[in-house]
């Protein structure tokens, strides 16, 4: 019996890793290296580009979690902090790295937590896009991954950059700590769809009925090191997927992750069904404000 679960482990790990591996080319995380009461850190905020049509163009944003904007907002406005740095990461290898510096103050930044929903949107439109499509590998996901139409997924998994398998490296010049340079590693996660009306109990986070609930799958990286703590996975997509064959899948955007509950070992996420009409509303509000400034 034990031998039949680990088989079966080993197998959800195999499609797990070469699904990740599959999904990399829509998958954009952030990293914050800071110093705070002289000990560096690093946070991560996972995220995905999104193309939204807009008449006849498609307008590029970076999808992530309100809360961890809100989150990022107030860290940059402690006088506690210093030596902060924000940086894009894609997930493909380049000559010149790849870490894409990011002037987080110029981007235009709508964070949204209120009534239920938990979603935040960078708009990438004309050169804050050019640093991560440039000559690269990344591609936004499109109405087509987000239209379900019936679309049943076989499994589901969410994606991000788990805090736990992050580095932060000292940059020495001279023998001198001059600055600090973060990694970490995207990964996909199985979970099952749960239902919280039966699986759940009187505790809040069980109350939004019309969320995806996934429970999750034991995850280990090729190492062997297992995944144990999803911080720094919110604002990762959440997939429903079926498999084409051993390396392609047919997937669709079914919600993004917004909390989890440890003891649970179950991730909460927003559907994408319920964000696209107020997305699309936040993007309005982007065209129209980008518009005011170009007469002011």
């Amino acid at each position: 019996m034990e031998n039949r679960q680990r088989r079966e482990q080993s197998v959800e790990e195999t499609k797990a890793r070469a699904f990740n591996k599959a999904i990399q080319k829509h998958i954009v995380s952030m990293s914050v290296s800071y110093v705070l009461e002289n000990k560096p850190n690093v946070a991560w905020l996972s995220g995905f580009l999104l193309g939204i049509p807009v008449g006849n163009v498609r307008w590029l944003v970076w999808m992530t979690a309100g809360h961890v904007m809100h989150d990022l907002d107030n860290l940059l406005r402690s006088s506690q902090v210093r030596g902060m740095r924000v940086t894009w990461h894609d997930n493909f290898p380049h000559k010149d790295a790849q870490n894409i510096p990011c002037d987080y103050s110029s981007l235009h930044k709508i964070p949204i937590e209120m009534d239920g929903y938990d979603f935040g949107l960078i708009s990438l439109a004309g050169f804050h896009a050019a640093p991560i499509m440039h000559a690269r590998e990344n591609q936004p996901l499109t109405e087509h991954h987000w239209t379900i139409d019936g679309f049943v997924g076989e499994e589901h998994y969410v994606v991000g950059s788990p805090h736990e398998f992050s580095e932060l490296r000292a940059v020495r010049s001279d023998g001198k700590i001059v600055d600090y340079s973060a990694s970490s590693e995207s990964v996909s996660v199985p979970v099952t769809e749960i239902d919280p009306t039966i699986d759940g109990d009187e505790n809040d986070f069980w109350q939004h009925t019309d969320n995806f609930y996934g429970r999750i799958i034991q995850v280990h990286r090729e190492d062997g090191t297992l995944l144990t703590d999803m911080s720094g996975m919110s604002g990762g997509p959440i997939f429903g997927v079926r498999d084409i064959d051993d390396k392609h899948f047919e997937y669709r955007l079914i919600a993004i992750q917004s909390a989890w509950m440890p003891g649970a070992k179950t991730v909460r996420g927003m559907r994408f069904s319920k964000i696209i009409g107020v997305l699309r509303e936040a993007i309005d509000r982007v065209i129209s404000e980008g518009h005011r400034d170009e007469q002011n």
